[in-house]
């Protein structure tokens, strides 16, 4: 009986005792209020008495939910300074109430209720549970389970930090908010959903003997926080015995069982984190050992956690977890092929050898790495496998890189996660094709897969009706195909070209909009004779009134419409002069029921020269509730990049940034969309949409830009709108200070030649701190200045010949220029070079991890935010920092100067 660890029902006459004993609690009131899955909340209980250890220390609390009889019992924690805390994550709206025990007066008979509302953030999700060999999430206010795929994302070298920081003592520094952020937004530009961590090292967890207080604090940051950014965790608990990273004392020792009991009440409370024992598991430690760890920790816990051994089974309610390298193939039970399954059928193979637990391959499957004879992990092969695992039904992996090589087509992964986001259902089950395209199904809803190839055979023939199908090229950035709506019967899909495929057919999200009722022609070839309501030609897709939105952005976190916006005009509540530069807001429809979903298009017309865009909007949240991003034809993800902040359920508003990227020119049109807002009616009543918007071109200079807003319309009775408000944009403003000329004089033989010039940074208030080097034609460094505020630098009494210039500054890609020094006194003027800007990580490369980096911190002060975000130098980082990167996504250092 696996499943019954969600909860456990009492008899009404335990619930009556639990209420009764609240009538004997202590004078100061424990009572609290909270929202469902988070935040957690947190009790403090001092203990000034005690003096043994208080690590050992014994002392629970039993959560009792009144309508359901659900229980959760969890253990105290010492917190230091005599101070003992526990906590509390609600999975269920409703009354709870609690009652403390333990040996110690104390800490025992406190009583207290907690008052448990639904969470104002429909996003955030509970514990990662799973149904038979799936892995799934609990959501909403009563913990309906979603399918889940479990793809960790690790990257050893943090972008912060040195080779390994994510191990050992680098999880204190994640203390750190904005590497904390860097992190999650590096692996959310991916479209991954959860990160790796592991400390591994015994004085890490401990002080030798006592759970080190520190470390536990890190964790807690990092949990909690990424579980509010809609992120998990999976942590490594050891590594291997040659290195000492094993438990302190020995395994399941005094010291190990103590903290394991620390981490089940002070963790186990939290949600989005799952744990690995390590690895190297096959040199040191045994199947029951390990199995006696997570049984202490299971027992101890009142939530549940999902845990994993790498290469060793655990208990029933916990991972498969395989090994495909060293001793842990060896003498572990659950092994693959060298370096990862050799096939689809192993993988399969894996998953069907247990059907009531869900698997995970935790060997790291980093991008370039060559393992135990097995074949490397290119790109084509981690694409290729993502897809393999989805397919045979969802087994868990982590990826990612251990060194300077990144993935070259970070696309295809962002697709493979963007395709999955609402499509990986509990009940897909993998159907035998008989052929080489593989299937998933669940009722009338499909999933088709297949490689290198332009015609894919769909059965469709247990369809009940007729169902909306896409197709999507997984080796390319996210597109949809729309194939109309087929019917049932067997049909084939000629694809345009030959690549690999995926097809959905079928209504896989409970928000979509209905099938239509009119009669499509499908957009297959049947495989018989066509029927009278089936056409062998494939027929157009009908155009839209407006261009389709095309993939979400790289930071965009939850699933784009699938379906063709409607056409519709907009009710607008401003009218710009002819002519002008305008934004225009336009709901699509312009009236909707609620439940239905609509689009709002962004629509620039009259623009000349517009790089970069910033619109900060507001609704009424009491009808309009916002979802997701779409990219449009002036920003997509192909030709921009684009930060999303997120809709704010408080107050309906909604900040959105984008920046063409390099080589994309910037907008010049008559009228093309940005990009488009998607919501859904949440109530009945009109909302103005209004936005306030910033626009600046390839330079980061301000250009005018009116806003034309609408107003939407439920088409229930009106409700009260509460009052918008507009949030202007800060305009920073940059004033250059001139200062004198800077000359030196190198120590080579005096003439009359001179070298002088200025060195700007593309965007800054001032061109202090460039460094100019001068090299003889051997490359050999002659001497350097550094330039103060006007850029200016001059060398004088330079011998005729062949030089070369580096001009280097901070957050900007180096450049270098060949000259020569005629004989003859003739000055050498070099003008003005201007270095590239958005090198935020200092590795004289601009790509998408600096976007990341300044996309994670946009609209943010410095500080908090790091220096090396805010690229202009003004204080904040904005959509000008954000300009600059984009812009530049692509280059190189050092550039080449004329």
């Amino acid at each position: 009986m696996k499943h019954i660890r969600l909860y456990i029902i009492v008899p009404a006459l335990l619930i009556a005792l639990a209420l009764l004993r609240l009538s004997v609690g202590s004078a100061a009131s424990l009572d609290q209020t909270g929202t469902v899955w988070s935040p957690y909340l947190e009790w403090n209980l001092p203990n000034p008495t005690y003096t043994g250890n208080p690590f050992d220390l014994a002392a629970t609390v039993t959560f009792v939910h009144g309508d359901s009889g659900e229980i959760r019992r969890t253990g105290m924690f010492y917190a230091g300074d005599n101070t003992w805390k526990f906590r509390f994550t609600a999975t269920r709206t409703g009354l709870w109430t609690f009652t403390t025990q333990s040996d110690d007066p104390d800490l025992n008979g406190h009583t207290g209720t907690v008052v448990v509302n639904p969470n104002p953030d429909p996003n955030i999700t509970g514990f990662l549970t799973s149904v038979g060999n799936k892995f799934a999430l609990q959501t909403g206010p009563d913990g309906q389970l979603r399918g889940f795929l479990l793809n960790i994302y690790q990257n050893q070298i943090d972008p912060n930090g040195a080779p390994g920081s994510i191990f050992l003592e680098g999880v204190l520094s994640f203390k750190d908010p904005n590497r904390l952020n860097t992190y999650l937004q590096e692996a959310r530009s991916l479209g991954f959903r959860t990160v790796f961590f592991a400390p591994v090292d015994d004085l890490v967890w401990t002080d030798g003997t006592n759970p080190r207080l520190d470390t536990f604090a890190a964790l807690d940051f990092i949990i909690s926080e990424s579980h509010r950014q809609g992120m998990g965790v999976h942590l490594w608990l050891w590594g291997d015995a040659e290195r000492g990273w094993t438990p302190p004392g020995s395994i399941n020792s005094a010291a190990d069982k103590r903290l394991q009991r620390y981490i089940a009440a002070r963790l186990g409370p939290l949600p989005g984190w799952t744990m690995g024992y390590g690895f190297d598991l096959g040199e040191w430690v045994t199947e029951a050992q390990l199995q006696e760890w997570a049984n202490t920790l299971h027992s101890n816990m009142g939530w549940e956690h999902l845990l994993s051994a790498r290469g060793f089974p655990l208990l029933e309610q916990d991972m498969l977890s395989y090994s495909s390298s060293g001793t842990e193939a060896a003498r572990g039970k659950l092994y693959t092929s060298p370096n990862g399954p050799a096939s689809f059928e192993e993988v399969a193979a894996d998953l069907d050898s247990s059907t009531g637990q869900p698997h995970l391959y935790e060997e790291r499957f980093f991008y370039q790495r060559s393992a135990d004879g097995g074949p490397t992990w290119t790109m084509e092969r981690t694409r290729q496998s993502l897809w393999w695992y989805a397919m045979a039904g969802g087994v868990g992996a982590i990826w990612g890189y251990r060194g300077g090589n990144r993935y070259p087509n970070p696309e295809q992964i962002l697709t493979f996660n963007r395709f999955w986001e609402n499509r990986f259902l509990l009940d897909l089950e993998r159907v035998n094709s008989g052929s080489s395209t593989r299937v998933l199904r669940a009722d009338d809803r499909y999933v088709f897969y297949q490689e290198n190839t332009n015609a894919i055979p769909l059965d469709l023939s247990a369809l009940t009706g007729r169902q909306p199908a896409v197709a999507v090229d997984t080796k390319k950035a996210y597109a949809e195909i729309d194939l109309g709506v087929l019917q049932p019967g067997s049909q084939t899909w000629t694809a345009p070209y030959v690549s690999d495929w995926a097809i959905a057919v079928g209504w896989f999200d409970a928000g979509e909009a209905q099938p239509p009722t009119s009669t499509e022609a499908p957009t297959t070839t049947p495989t018989g004779t066509p029927s009278p309501t089936e056409t062998a030609t494939p027929t157009p897709t009908e155009t839209p009134t407006l261009p389709l939105p095309t993939e979400t952005a790289i930071l965009t976190q939850t699933e784009l419409p699938t379906t063709t916006p409607g056409g519709g005009s907009s009710i607008p509540t401003t009218t710009p002069p002819a002519g002008a530069a305008t934004l225009r807001l336009m709901p699509q429809p312009p009236a909707a029921r609620t439940g239905e979903t609509v689009l709002v298009a962004l629509e620039l017309a009259n623009v000349t020269d517009l790089y970069g865009l910033e619109v900060r909007c507001q609704i009424n949240p009491q009808v309009l509730n916002g979802m997701t991003v779409s990219g449009g034809e002036g920003f997509s993800s192909a030709n921009s990049f684009i930060v999303d902040k997120g809709f704010n359920p408080a107050d309906g508003s909604w900040t959105v940034a984008a920046s063409r990227t390099r080589p994309n020119p910037a907008i010049t049109a008559g009228a093309i969309p940005a990009f488009y807002l998607n919501y859904t009616v949440v109530g009945a009543g009109t909302t103005d949409i209004t936005c306030s918007a910033t626009a600046v071109n390839s330079s980061g200079q301000s250009i005018p830009l009116t806003v034309a807003n609408s107003r939407f319309e439920a088409t229930a009775p009106e409700a009260t709108a509460p009052p918008t408000a507009t949030h202007e944009p800060p305009t920073p403003t940059a004033t250059p200070t001139e200062t004198p000329s800077l000359t030196l004089t190198p120590t080579v033989e005096p003439v009359a030649g001179s070298i002088s010039g200025v060195a700007a940074y593309q965007s800054a208030p001032d061109n202090a701190g460039i460094t100019i080097q001068l090299l003889d034609a051997q490359q050999t460094p002659l001497v350097s200045v550094v330039t103060e505020g006007s850029g200016a630098y001059r060398f004088t009494d330079v011998l005729p010949g062949t030089y070369t210039l580096i001009i280097s500054g901070p957050l900007h890609l180096s450049a270098t220029r060949t000259l020569t020094v005629a004989a003859g006194g003739l000055p050498v003027d070099l003008g003005t070079a201007v270095l590239p800007g958005g090198d935020v990580d200092g590795n004289q490369a601009i790509d998408l991890l600096d976007a990341s980096l300044v996309g994670g911190n946009y609209d943010v002060s410095v500080p908090p935010a790091p220096a090396s975000t805010d690229i202009n130098r003004d204080g904040r980082v904005d959509l000008r920092d954000l300009v600059i990167v984009a812009g530049n996504i692509g280059l190189s250092g050092p550039v080449t100067l004329p």
